[in-house]
């Protein structure tokens, strides 16, 4: 069973704010994410992000947080790699 996905407003909002070739680069490999979870090791965060975890997508990242007990993963942020972690 794959993993669903929630999208914050705020990175839904960060989303859109990218031209959208990034934003469709962005969008493919969240998709691969979902599909492959269960084979990816997870990259956890430390500090005021603990408890999340991050996906590389070239200079992107992508913050989110998993319920594995109920197959989800939230998507928090989408920002480039120089400011996702600033707020």
């Amino acid at each position: 069973m794959t993993f669903s996905v929630v999208v914050t407003p705020g990175a839904r909002g960060d989303l859109l704010a990218h031209d959208p070739p990034v934003r469709d680069r962005v969008i493919s490999r969240l998709r691969w994410l979902v599909d492959n979870f269960e084979s990816v090791r997870p990259e956890p965060l430390a500090a005021a992000w603990q408890g999340y975890f991050e996906f590389r997508v070239v200079a992107w990242r992508i913050v989110y947080s998993v319920n594995r007990e109920e197959k989800i993963l939230t998507i928090i942020r989408v920002a480039h790699r120089r400011e996702v972690y600033l707020t």
